[in-house]
């Protein structure tokens, strides 16, 4: 029998990286994504999609970001946290969340909408050949450094990565070209 976790199993996480076209973004990942050196080859693979709140938060870099603000007409007035726009406007659009804050991934998954750490989009690279093995380790030291992901995170990370190492010959077609 697979192991499996509350984080599913790495082939279902292989799955979701096969319907992964465009996401909701928050702060945290954007700030990951940009620190590791991957937003841009993110936002490549995936239309990222935001809030003005997160616009407002990360600042002047945004303007030089590949993400999509998502019309202010579909959030309130303000009167809700950022976050609470973002999960809102990820339900109303039925869009996967890309996030750091467990919260904010606790809500996509009660709204049953597909969630990503920052960990997750680096095997997404990974397994869409975005990235080759000296790549991926690069970023993957970097974040490493910055993040405060649990041990059973990063586990499930290195199960996701050693599934896609897996797959015959994907990763390595890359590598050998």
């Amino acid at each position: 029998m697979p192991h499996t976790s509350i984080f599913g199993d790495p082939r279902s996480a292989l799955r979701q990286f096969d319907h992964l076209s465009q996401a909701i973004i928050d702060t945290s990942s954007l700030i990951y994504l940009q620190e590791i050196d991957l937003l841009t080859s993110a936002g490549r693979w995936i239309r990222l999609w935001t809030v003005p709140g997160v616009v407002r938060e990360f600042g002047a870099a945004a303007a030089e970001c590949p993400i999509h603000v998502i019309d202010e007409k579909n959030s309130t007035d303000g009167a809700d946290s950022t976050d609470d726009t973002l999960c809102r406007a990820a339900a109303g659009c039925r869009l996967p969340i890309i996030s750091e804050d467990r919260q904010i991934l606790m809500r996509a998954r009660k709204s049953n909408l597909p969630y990503f750490n920052t960990l997750m989009v680096l095997n997404f690279l990974l397994y869409k050949k975005a990235l080759d093995l000296l790549e991926y380790q690069t970023a993957f030291d970097r974040l490493r450094t910055m993040a405060r992901y649990s041990d059973k995170v990063y586990e499930f990370g290195g199960r996701v990565f050693a599934e896609i190492c897996r797959r015959k010959g994907h990763v390595t077609d890359r590598w050998s070209d």
